[in-house]
């Protein structure tokens, strides 16, 4: 949770001894190096440009050349971090610029100890390495495409949709195609009211909805839905023939009454379908 969305939710007058929060979790050493060795770009000598920057900023060449061998001979997470340890007192570096040189060489050793195979990963370690690289791929979206994002919290819980046609017009929303996201969410009702009402022939939009909901609706009169899913059905059509181009607002408007007549059909009907 950011610091500035806990501060309006202060002044909004939060209680806070209601609220839980679930404690960041902080990625190990091990972790680390591996995501970085994984994004780091295969062609560039990460490793060289640093031992070059170290030595125009005047440390020894031999003190450079004997923490990279050090480092190669390195069999584990543990004995790679002793090798750091050990030779870091020694490597005295002049101002910021020169830090900034250090930490870059320091971080090239742990990436090419990791492309070069010197660790091997359990299958714990292959699990806390996936969380890792799901999160650094998640901030890195998050930074690329806010408007996604933005849109992403119009739905807090849109990956548990039980439809997987529900879920595609989500995601389709997701990535600003409106039109194709309420295509999408009409025929995942399509499916489903034409799955309620055993319809064994191709049938109006109308009729399918009279079916379920009419008069004589398998799941009983409900005019305010039936009336709302007919419009829904003649605006959809309006998109796939019609030429109209759907708006956030419409594609929204869809997508919840889509899913909330999904869950009322299946608060009716259950185990059907």
């Amino acid at each position: 949770m950011r610091e500035s969305d806990r501060l309006q939710m202060e002044a909004e007058g939060v209680d806070w001894d209601t609220v839980g929060f679930q404690p960041a979790r902080v990625q190990s050493d091990l972790e680390d190096w591996y995501v970085r060795a994984v994004l780091a770009e295969a062609p560039l000598d990460s490793l060289g440009n640093a031992r070059k920057a170290l030595k125009q900023a005047g440390l020894d060449s031999k003190l450079i050349e004997g923490v990279v061998s050090d480092a190669a001979a390195a069999n584990s997470a543990e004995e790679l971090r002793n090798v750091v340890t050990d030779w870091l007192p020694r490597m005295q570096v002049g101002d910021d610029a020169d830090v900034i040189h250090l930490l870059a060489f320091l971080e090239a050793i742990r990436i090419r100890g990791v492309q070069g195979g010197q660790f091997f990963l359990s299958d714990a370690e292959r699990q806390t390495l996936k969380s890792a690289f799901e999160s650094r791929f998640l901030k890195e979206l998050a930074e690329r495409f806010p408007k996604v994002v933005e849109r992403a919290a119009d739905f807090d819980d849109w990956l548990s949709y039980y439809s997987p046609h529900l879920r595609e017009a989500v995601r389709c929303y997701l990535y600003g195609f409106f039109s194709a996201s309420i295509l999408v969410a009409a025929a995942a009702l399509d499916v489903r009211l034409n799955t309620i009402a055993h319809a064994d022939e191709v049938v109006s939009y109308k009729a399918l909805v009279a079916a379920v909901f009419g008069v004589a609706g398998v799941l009983g009169r409900d005019s305010a839905l039936a009336s709302a899913l007919e419009h829904l059905f003649e605006y959809r059509n309006k998109v796939a023939h019609g030429g109209v181009e759907a708006t956030r607002e419409k594609a929204v408007e869809v997508l919840l009454l889509v899913r909330g007549t999904l869950d009322r059909i299946e608060s009716v009907t259950p185990g059907v379908g």
